[in-house]
């Protein structure tokens, strides 16, 4: 079958249009909804002949009012301020982790040290300015100090 010519081709837009239309007025048209004898439920564009019914009226969907352009403002505002607040809340956060590293390293290479060494042959300047030999005491102290110092800031 051939094509119908150009001329009584009907755009695609103005198609679309009518049918929009069609279904708005569709959807505007009353509904009816009513209960025959046997008890079946029956919905119509028209009213039975007899009997009751009851009338639906489509009802528009509720619009829910723009908020103001102030709100708006505010709500951006609030959004950016929360952003940076986050991201200051982040930094210190990897500031204090980076530290607690580093805290955590120089404990352990203490340790280290200390365990590598023993107490006779440690040296610590007094404050007289003098250097004096550690004893046990003093080593044992400074180990415990270290192992301190790793359980409070190495995870």
């Amino acid at each position: 079958m051939p094509a119908p010519p150009d001329s009584l081709r009907m755009p695609g837009w103005v198609t679309v249009l009518i049918l929009c239309l069609a279904s708005s007025a569709a959807a505007a048209s009353p509904t009816y909804r009513w209960v025959d004898a046997q008890g079946q439920v029956h919905y119509s564009q028209t009213p039975p002949e007899q009997g009751a019914y009851s009338k639906y009226e489509p009802r528009a969907p509720r619009a829910h009012p723009a908020p103001a352009v102030e709100s708006i403002d505010d709500f951006v505002e609030s959004s950016e301020t929360d952003e940076l607040a986050r991201a200051a809340a982040e930094h210190a956060r990897q500031v204090a982790r980076n530290e607690r590293q580093q805290q955590c390293q120089a404990a352990r290479d203490r340790l280290a040290y200390l365990d590598e060494k023993t107490a006779r042959r440690l040296m610590r300047v007094d404050n007289n300015g003098e250097r004096m030999r550690f004893t046990e005491d003093m080593f044992n102290a400074e180990r415990d100090k270290a192992l301190e110092q790793i359980a409070s800031s190495c995870e």
